[in-house]
């Protein structure tokens, strides 16, 4: 009896050594990884959901009201500043194309059938272009407007979009009516140009059947319309980014 309890104990002991060296060693593995001389910071407690979530809401809450301010104040100087940029250039191009219109219209004698439907769309354009000069200068009312009345940033955004669109309506048009007259003119010049054939001097009585300089002035009266609706529709794209950036921090303000 007593050498088979010894034999158990012994048995009992070769199984329990490698159980224990295995925990001493990591216990020794933990030790190694532990930096010397730093003190270990004890587990913080878990914070409840309620100490942390008002916190986060009004950060975001503060974050969003200085993006929506920031983008108001932006969109009220494009419209100020673009505005009064687009007014001039339409103004100035507009003037000159009227000037170099008025007079070729005041000095030709007879005209073609295409020669007049061209000049009449010039004309339709030309009076675009001034309508289009006068929306310009609202979209710098509309700025001291939002300015004034400390409008709220998703109303500016709607008001400026609606503002816009008229505007892209306006200059869409003159621009259209303008590149049609341009297509009459042009075809009449080269018209004149295959009929005109080898001659060198002109009659009185058929001088308008040849190319003159007058043609070549009323060409650069309707390129001038175009270039202003040009601008015009520029000014419309540019103002337009600052209405979409004051649109989405107003959503996002709402949300």
């Amino acid at each position: 009896m007593k050498g088979g309890g010894l034999v158990a104990a012994l048995a009992l002991f070769s199984l329990l050594t490698p159980v224990a060296a295995f925990a001493r060693g990591v216990r020794l593995s933990h030790q190694h990884h532990r930096l010397p001389g730093v003190a270990q910071r004890p587990p913080s407690p878990l914070l409840p959901r309620t100490a942390i979530v008002p916190h986060r809401e009004e950060r975001i809450v503060s974050m969003s009201s200085a993006g929506s301010g920031v983008a108001l104040t932006r969109l009220k100087s494009r419209l100020w500043s673009v505005g009064w940029l687009s007014w001039w250039a339409q103004i100035i191009l507009s003037t000159v194309s009227g000037v170099l219109l008025l007079f070729a219209n005041s000095v030709s004698q007879s005209l073609s059938a295409a020669t007049i439907a061209g000049r009449l769309l010039a004309l339709v354009g030309l009076a675009a272009s001034f309508v289009s000069a006068f929306w310009s200068w609202g979209y710098t009312r509309l700025s001291t407007k939002l300015d004034k009345r400390s409008t709220p940033v998703g109303e500016a955004a709607v008001k400026a979009t609606s503002t816009l669109r008229m505007g892209l309506a306006i200059n869409l048009f003159g621009m259209g009516m303008s590149i049609l007259g341009a297509e009459a003119i042009v075809g009449t010049l080269a018209a004149k140009t295959l009929t005109q054939g080898s001659a060198l001097v002109a009659t009185a009585s058929g001088a308008s059947g040849f190319v003159q300089a007058l043609d070549v002035l009323i060409v650069q009266a309707n390129t001038n319309t175009i270039a202003a609706h040009f601008f015009g529709l520029c000014a419309v794209m540019r103002i337009q980014g600052a209405a979409d950036v004051a649109a989405i921090s107003a959503s996002t303000k709402s949300v």
